[in-house]
């Protein structure tokens, strides 16, 4: 049976004040002098006989959560907090069954006398988006994607950022930050265009105005804005494509820009962009901000807002500057800490791997963990250089398909890139610390760190690339002997505990190819399979079974038996040279023996 929250900690726990619709003596623990029975009169809910207490905590629950969670039919907008600093901590939502990598557990049971259910609630009723007051379309907009229910983040954020407070929002990578912001933006400029889908204007101003720190991450943001509100017109604004597109897109009027703040900087001293009507900011990953030197252009940005806003700020770690900028362009911020001190800074569901390997056997051995690990799907391999990007690219590309991508490609040739990678086109992509944040890459099954990150930050962002939306994936971390010490710092400064593996060995990535094939065989159209028969039927009368084993192996890439690599350095070695230095080790045995 699920637990029933006390007065005290449903209350205290989310630092809610609810001393705006409940007189002063309620809103305290249940020690109050008040009685419980002029508690529950207050509250118009019957106590049940023998259980006064559990009446009305469930009634004080079911407020708390109405005031947290929902909005009443009329339209109207309850105030979720009170206090000017309040905060919304990790805690606070494992209160309620909730934590940064799960979704909000509101099953509620209670039990009469004889042990009968009062009253249950299921999760899908609670959390259902249909059932949050949100505009029909954007509902539907939302479940043609697939959400139907929202994350931690997002859940936090949606009532607060509704009553137009000021935010500072922290949450894990990969847990839904940007629909966080983006659907109360939107349900409130859908509200101000009366609902009218197509509405268009030339010359529009924005009214929402989203600042990113790379232009994959505005492109990311720009692509949710769209595909959940493909009524509102939205332009995404970055450097290092031509300004006549954008200039063009920003004329034509629109309600929300998304961009790097270099180029909305150019756009707006050139009197491409006015910033005279926006109510809404967004600061996307401040603290990535200040780390590619943006922290003078963006104060420079805020100071041509009007004041008459709502700023929402979230970022990962907060900096210096990232404090002095909340107290400087804030109002009275509400902080909503889904990471709080807790150690743990990945998102659950992303299993940890550490593989001891010589310099000299990396390249080697990366074919072989992608084709284990990975199964098929999506890899990401990050390297330090963007000449490692390319030079393992161009090894590894000689036995599974993958690209590169760092800074010196082209724009146009870096979202080539992502697209083919996202449509499946290739299955590794190399990249350097680029790709790290802000990549709208779904279903990455595997991330490998080629070297060791720089920071704890960057080895979180980059391990953030898989295990998303409360999908589970694995990372790989691949360090030599005297990185030892490193690795090990790693897992405390990031509050992770890595499990230690050997390469691959060869019947390991014999056996993966073989799945993977099997699997790939299951998917080829019954036409095509036709077309073959006949030559699959003469090869099964002449070779038997043999056949399919050899077709197997063949499209596993192996038409020779497999090099096998040292027992002492996993280097690859010849199959002849294998055999010798095994035949060395049995002599020099027999002979010590």
């Amino acid at each position: 049976m699920a637990s029933v929250l006390s007065v005290s900690s449903s209350l205290q726990a989310l630092s809610l004040d609810v001393s705006r619709r409940l007189p002063t003596p309620l809103a305290v623990s249940s020690s109050s002098s008040v009685s419980l029975g002029d508690k529950a009169q207050f509250l118009g809910v019957p106590v049940l006989k023998g259980h006064p207490r559990r009446a009305v905590d469930s009634a004080i629950h079911g407020h708390v959560l109405r005031i947290f969670c929902s909005q009443s039919s009329s339209g109207h907008r309850p105030s979720a907090v009170a206090s000017p600093n309040s905060v919304i901590s990790e805690e606070a939502f494992k209160g309620l069954g909730l934590s940064s990598g799960g979704r909000l557990n509101l099953d509620v049971d209670y039990e009469d006398e004889d042990g009968s259910d009062v009253e249950k609630g299921t999760e899908d009723e609670k959390l259902a988006i249909s059932r949050l007051g949100l505009p029909d379309s954007l509902v539907q907009a939302l479940s043609k994607r697939g959400i139907t229910q929202l994350f931690p983040i997002q859940r936090a954020v949606l009532v607060p950022a509704l009553e137009g407070r000021d935010i500072i929002g922290r949450a894990k990578t990969g847990t839904g930050k940007t629909l966080a912001f983006g659907i109360p933006i939107i349900k409130q400029l859908m509200e101000e265009n009366g609902e009218i889908k197509h509405y268009r204007r030339m010359g529009k101003l924005p009214r929402a105005l989203v600042l990113a720190p790379t232009r994959e991450l505005a492109k990311q943001v720009e692509k949710e804005f769209k595909e959940s509100a493909p009524f509102l017109s939205t332009v995404c604004i970055y450097g290092g494509v031509s300004y006549n597109a954008q200039q063009n897109a920003l004329s034509r009027g629109v309600d929300i820009v998304v961009g790097t703040p270099g180029r909305i900087i150019d756009l707006v001293n050139n009197r491409s962009l006015k910033l005279d009507e926006v109510q809404f900011l967004v600061l996307d990953e401040a603290d990535r901000m200040l780390a590619v030197g943006f922290e003078e252009d963006v104060e420079i940005i805020l100071d041509k807002l009007p004041e008459e806003r709502q700023s929402m700020l979230f970022s990962a770690t907060m900096p210096a500057w990232v404090q002095k900028l909340s107290r400087k362009h804030l109002d009275k911020p509400m902080t909503i800490d889904l990471v709080g001190d807790s150690d743990e800074k990945l998102a659950e569901g992303i299993k940890l791997y550490a593989v001891a390997t010589a310099a000299t056997s990396k390249r080697s051995i990366l074919g072989d963990l992608t084709m284990v690990y990975a199964k098929g799907g999506k890899t990401i391999v990050f390297t330090q250089t963007k000449r490692d990007a390319d030079e393992v690219s161009l090894a590894l590309g000689n036995k599974i398909p993958c690209e590169a991508l760092h800074g010196d490609i082209s724009q146009y040739q870096r979202e080539k890139t992502l697209n083919g990678f996202r449509e499946g086109k290739f299955s590794v992509l190399v990249a350097t610390d680029v790709a790290s944040r802000g990549l709208d890459i779904p279903n990455v099954d595997l991330v490998i760190h080629y070297e060791l990150p720089n920071d704890p930050e960057t080895f979180v962002h980059r391990s953030g690339r898989t295990g998303r939306a409360g999908k589970e994936g694995n990372a790989i971390l691949m360090f030599t002997n005297n990185q030892k010490r490193t690795v090990r710092s790693l897992e405390r400064d990031v509050g992770c505990k890595f499990e230690y593996v050997s390469p691959p060995q060869v019947q390991d990535v014999l056996e993966s190819s073989a799945h993977q094939v099997a699997y790939d065989i299951g998917r080829v159209h019954p036409q095509l399979i036709e077309i073959f028969l006949p030559t699959a039927n003469k090869l099964m009368e002449e070779n038997g079974i043999n056949s399919l084993a050899a077709a197997l192996a063949r499209l596993s890439g192996f038409s020779q038996p497999p090099s096998s690599r040292s027992l002492l350095s996993h280097e690859e070695v010849s199959h002849r040279l294998y055999i010798f230095a095994l035949n060395l080790w049995k002599l020099l045995f027999y002979y010590m023996m």
